[in-house]
């Protein structure tokens, strides 16, 4: 069983990792243009770090052990794979990015995949944390990440 708390330090992970994939890429690429983007969205990410901080925050002067209900037990592993590593891994982004060089069309891509699979993360830790808990501030992130998306997909098509 995940409680809401856990969840909510799996998503700080995630934005801590995106943040360190865009600042690492940032410095990658060569031409402003990218390295700028890049750095908006290191910026993006911060900004939902600490809305899932406070999230955490506010959970914890609630009530630190309320379990969130997945009967099956599916969620729960699907969490437990995110946690392990699988969006924005810091690991696999030195890697990711050690390949691919100073290809920005790559990096782009990587980067956009990376945003789908945490679009996909948040759809379902919505579905497990309460509603007084700040869900609809999770519909803003994923909001947040489809358009993250979509403007990536934009650059990528400029190149």
């Amino acid at each position: 069983m995940f409680n809401a708390d856990e969840i909510l330090a799996i998503a700080v992970k995630i934005e801590r990792n995106a943040q360190a994939f865009y600042g690492r890429a940032a410095e990658t690429v060569s031409a402003e243009p990218i390295r700028a983007l890049f750095r908006d969205l290191a910026q993006w990410e911060i900004s939902h770090e600490r809305l899932f901080s406070a999230m955490r925050d506010k959970f914890a002067a609630q009530q630190a052990a309320a379990a969130v209900m997945d009967p099956d037990g599916e969620a729960a592993k699907y969490l437990q794979a995110i946690a392990d590593g699988e969006i924005f891994a810091v690991e696999q982004t030195e890697a990711d990015l050690a390949a691919m060089g100073d290809d920005p069309a790559n990096i782009l891509a990587t980067a956009i995949q990376r945003e789908k699979d945490s679009v996909v993360f948040y759809l379902a830790m919505k579905e497990m944390v309460p509603a007084s808990l700040g869900r609809g501030d999770i519909d803003k992130i994923i909001a947040e990440e489809m358009s993250h998306v979509r403007f990536l997909a934009a650059k990528a098509r400029e190149l």
